[in-house]
């Protein structure tokens, strides 16, 4: 399958420090299935790539004459695969590609008036001045069929939450601004804690958006994460509460942040995945533990260190119980 990205629109605007076209490409970059991208800007000038994007796909640069059926409807008769045809003022749910790989062509994502397509190359195409109004027309005409949400697969295992796909407009700063707020939110986790739901968000906010623009990467956070982890048990077992606290707390947030920058700006990685939740995993039990030494006063036969044992055993059982439902029914325990 091809991707054609309409870049004859839209305007200098970031979403997280990239452009919509940059984000379809990295987009479709790490799927098994794309075997070229076709970035047409008609008559408007090409859009500048990062150089590390190029080794990361195929891209091709076209400069088709024409309205926006003319110029896909010459791409589509170039080659024989299927094509996804997407506008380059929108910003595309990344499921909605992975999703089209596996589906028989001729259908349209349509959210709020946006559109993906999925075409088949031998497609006949109705004039229309742009992607949207092309998919409007051919879902009308019968050629092609409106995706329901119904058909879609909602549920997000890395989230343990449901989203329907979506599609959003940047053509404007106040659509670049809500897009950011909504796409936010969208990587949040389901049944989150209270700190992590109502407190943590300020500043994980005022956090990623520079990150983002400024293109850190995530495992710099996470490295950075794991850093103040650490010394957070010794100061803790040698009651300097205070700095135990406050590596607890920054670290806490940067755990937050760091898993939002990745899945914002396309940059997961298993190192990243790693680095960031073996800490999850391993630092509680260790806390437990160094609260219970300072308050027992190092007396490993004080109750406070009893309890402190059994916590960590059952936060192992649970640990396991979670593991063990996830992979049993492919759904999240919480």
């Amino acid at each position: 399958m091809r991707l054609w990205i309409d870049a004859s629109v839209g305007k200098s605007l970031t979403v997280f420090g990239m452009s919509p076209v940059e984000r379809h490409i990295q987009a479709v970059a790490r799927l098994k299935g794309i075997s070229e991208v076709c970035v047409d800007s008609g008559a408007a000038a090409t859009p500048s790539l990062p150089d590390d994007l190029q080794r990361k796909a195929k891209i091709v640069f076209r400069n088709g004459a024409g309205s926006a059926s003319q110029r896909l409807q010459a791409y589509l008769r170039d080659g024989a695969e299927p094509v996804l045809a997407v506008s380059g003022d929108t910003v595309v749910d990344q499921r909605l590609f992975e999703f089209a790989l596996g589906r028989e062509p001729g259908f349209a994502a349509i959210d709020k008036g946006l559109a993906m397509m999925s075409l088949a190359s031998q497609t006949n195409l109705p004039e229309a001045a742009t992607v949207d109004a092309l998919a409007a027309a051919m879902v009308g005409s019968g050629v092609a069929r409106e995706l329901p949400q119904s058909e879609f697969p909602t549920f997000i295992r890395r989230l343990r939450r449901d989203m329907p796909y979506y599609l959003l407009p940047i053509r404007s700063e106040k659509d670049r601004a809500a897009a950011e707020h909504f796409m936010f939110w969208a990587n949040y986790k389901g049944s989150t804690d209270l700190f992590t739901r109502y407190v943590y968000p300020f500043f994980v906010w005022h956090m990623v958006r520079p990150l983002a623009h400024w293109r850190v990467h995530p495992n710099v956070v996470s490295g950075f994460n794991v850093l103040l982890g650490i010394p957070a048990v010794p100061a803790f077992a040698m009651r300097a509460y205070v700095l135990g606290f406050i590596c607890a707390y920054v670290m806490s947030v940067l755990d937050s942040v760091d898993g939002k920058l990745a899945r914002l700006t396309y940059t997961d990685s298993q190192l990243g995945t790693r680095l960031d939740h073996g800490l999850d995993l391993i630092h509680p039990p260790f806390w437990y533990l160094a609260w219970a030494w300072a308050v027992a006063a190092g007396n490993l036969a004080d109750p406070v260190m009893t309890a402190a044992v059994m916590m960590v055993v059952v936060y192992i059982l649970d640990r396991l119980a979670v593991k063990v439902y996830t992979v049993s029914f492919q759904r999240a325990l919480y």
